[in-house]
């Protein structure tokens, strides 16, 4: 075990140890060349002498290290001093998506469609390099705090043919997919299966296959029925739990045929939840089960002590000690396919049961699990046949011992084998000659694995002129073409172009052993150089995506109905054009579908108020009113309606209706003048007394 405060390669201080697995230990440690902290995976020292456990660490640290993405854990370095072996990686502050799900019990629809989008991403650049991870889980998927995903351990990642691949480093017994629980082949659907699975945990919260053992929940992996996901999150998108269906299907061609083609599905499952996009192929129906025959048994019987090595190899380890340590792939409660306890005893038992039960239920079992064990440690000598069946080159390993490094060089590539080249000391052979493999001659191998080749020390040089200011893809294989090994760094510089290499360590014109490693330090352009987003209103959406991926930004169409934009064509974006923003972000563009239609509903009878508010809902908020009179409509209620209810407009359309005054006001009826009265008689005036005396 390291100590705090050891050094390794004359920069790396050890710091404390925040995890370890079954054959590795992590640390955090200091770079005190680039001023970082970083994250150190160290091979348990009894692995050293191990050159299968040995070759496992080394393919991981170059499996990873020809991936950059941002939703992949960066490898920075890999080194071998005084018999430790260590990788060099970026330093991750947060937790497993595992811890995640157990914390919060399960996700939501569009939280598990956001995670896996970035898992798929990462999974999608190491598909483009033909690399095939083939233990994605939720162990493996980290969650920055700054909400960041990133997909990690590629430790039995293997490098894909045009084919398939041999599966014989096993996955997670509760993800692998069905073809690595055969021990057949597997391919980039293998990634695509275990992604379902992984997806189906977030959002029930649980694995779709468990059982008492590992070989149970292999056998469920290759013959059983998981239960829909919606059986336990009954508020999941109907849109997700198809795309989780056609993830976990059987057979590989009946999945996703590429992790692009899923991560559409799953952009579009955002948009349109509920729709039944989804095509998933119907399941023929399964072939007869083969009866394993007691000569069989017997050869499993006798080969499993043989075996039991080979199988301890693939343990999955000990839990990890603290969330931090996110690097190991070792959980104890992932036990490789094959690993089983009672050897001893099982091949007595399998067949007391299969002669006591004869052709029963059980029986049918027990030789389920004797045929899914042989396959795994390939007992039944059919692994080199379907090898061979399968397109991959199988061949005995040539002999080029003592082979100057070019021509050894040339017969590899001749025989389309690729290696990686070790320092080695013989004095019974010259300088630059090849001086022992790994396999050895004679044995067999694969088109697939990587041969290391040990070359007698010999000192080669750096070439001038030939590896700083050149892209890195050319610097690099000018190196490996001396012998030597390379790892590229990336980092920001504001002067040398974006893929170039700003330098290299050793420096052009060193000497130094074949075999050694060379690191190249990548530029990756100014680190705050913003780019302007592009507009893109008004163009085709194919157009829109292609000049916005152009000005290296990410482009996430969304659809939107509308009555004056043309289908197909982009309505709006965001950020807005011209915005100043980092290479990588989003655009998200909203594509028109045309105008939406919508059924006028029927609202004669209905008060005004009820009536304006339904149409509203409807789509038709632009509602003309006018009155008329009603004997049978009461007052304020609609009495007619036009478009008709049931007439199917684009929605936005304008629709009258007429509203009752109630019944129309009764007119009085006409009357002649009344008779004129007579005036009364006049009557003369009253004399005065005495008035008419004396005249």
């Amino acid at each position: 075990m390291l100590k705090a405060g050891m050094f390794l390669g004359n920069r790396y201080e050890i710091g404390e140890r925040i995890g370890s697995g079954g054959t590795s230990d992590v640390y955090k440690a200091k770079d005190h060349k680039l001023s970082r902290s970083v994250a150190i995976k160290v091979l348990k020292a009894e692995f050293n002498t191990d050159r299968n456990f040995v070759q496992k660490f080394r393919s991981e640290a170059q499996a990873a290290a020809s991936l950059s993405h941002q939703n992949i854990v960066n490898v920075y370095d890999v080194g071998e001093e005084d018999d430790i072996h260590y990788i060099v990686m970026e330093l991750i502050d947060g937790i497993t998506l595992k811890r995640y799900i157990e914390k919060k019990g399960r996700l939501t629809s569009r939280e598990t469609i956001g995670i896996a989008i970035q898992v798929a991403q990462g999974i999608e650049v190491a598909h483009g390099e033909h690399i095939v991870h083939r233990d994605i889980k939720p162990q493996n998927v980290i969650i920055s705090r700054d909400g960041k995903v990133k997909v990690t351990d590629f430790g039995i990642a293997r490098a894909a043919s045009s084919q398939t691949i041999s599966s014989n480093a096993m996955g997670s017994v509760h993800y692998i997919s069905p073809e690595q629980a055969r021990g057949g082949y597997c391919d980039e659907r293998s990634d695509i299966y275990s992604l379902g699975v992984t997806m189906y945990e977030m959002v029930t919260g649980r694995v779709p296959y468990d059982g008492e053992n590992t070989v149970a929940v292999a056998l469920q992996h290759i013959q059983g029925e998981a239960l829909a996901p919606s059986e336990f999150a009954p508020d999941i998108y109907f849109s997700l739990e198809r795309i989780i269906e056609k993830c976990m299907q059987k057979k590989p061609e009946y999945r996703y045929a590429s992790i692009t083609a899923l991560i559409a599905d799953l952009k579009r499952s955002l948009v349109s939840p509920d729709e039944d996009f989804v095509k998933i192929t119907a399941v023929a129906a399964s072939r007869p089960t083969r009866v394993i025959s007691e000569e069989e048994i017997e050869q499993i019987n006798a080969a499993a002590a043989e075996n039991e090595e080979k199988e301890r190899a693939y343990l999955m380890g000990d839990e990890i000690e603290d969330e931090e340590a996110l690097y190991d792939e070792d959980y104890e409660d992932e036990e490789p396919v094959g690993h089983f306890g009672g050897d001893e005893h099982g091949g007595r038992n399998f067949e007391k049961i299969m002669v006591g039960v004869g052709i029963g239920v059980a029986a049918l079992i027990v030789v389920l699990v004797i045929f899914v064990l042989g396959n795994v440690f390939g007992l039944f000598g059919g692994g080199g046949r379907d090898r061979e069946s399968s397109g991959v080159v199988v061949m005995d390993m040539p002999n080029i011992i003592g082979y100057e490094f070019d021509r050894a060089k040339d017969v590899l590539e001749q025989n389309g084998l690729t290696y990686r080249v070790e320092s080695a000391q013989d004095t019974q052979y010259e300088d630059g000659q090849v001086v022992d493999t790994d396999p050895d001659a004679g044995e067999r191998v694969t088109s697939e694995d990587q041969i290391i080749v040990y070359v007698n020390s010999t000192e080669v040089t750096i070439p001038r002129g030939q590896i700083v200011g050149f892209q890195s893809s050319a610097a690099a294989t000018a190196l490996r073409n001396l012998g030597l090994n390379v790892v590229e760094e990336e980092v920001f510089d504001e002067e040398v172009p974006e893929g170039a290499v700003i330098s290299c360590d050793p420096a052009e014109g060193s000497s130094l052993s074949m075999g050694a490693t060379v690191t190249l330090k990548v530029s990756k352009g100014a680190e705050n150089q913003q780019v302007t987003v592009p507009s893109v209103v008004g163009s085709p959406m194919d157009q829109a995506a292609a000049t916005i991926q152009s000005m290296r930004l990410v482009c996430s169409p969304l659809e939107e109905a509308s009555t004056t934009v043309s289908q197909g064509y982009v309505i709006r974006q965001s950020p807005a054009a011209d915005t100043q923003v980092d290479p990588g972000t989003t655009v998200t563009i909203y594509v028109s579908t045309g105008p939406s239609v919508a059924q006028v509903p029927n609202v004669t009878g209905k008060d005004i108020g009820s009536a304006q508010s339904e149409l509203g809902a409807a789509g038709f908020p632009n509602v003309s009113v006018t009155y008329d009179y009603s004997d049978s409509v009461p007052n304020g209620c609609v009495i007619s309606q036009t478009p008709a209810a049931g007439t199917t407009l684009t929605v936005g359309t304008s629709v009258t209706i007429v509203v009752s005054q109630g019944p129309a006001p009764t007119q009085p009826p006409e009357t002649s003048a009344p008779p004129e009265t007579p005036a009364p008689p006049e009557t003369p005036p009253a004399e005065a007394p005495g008035e008419g005396e004396g005249g």
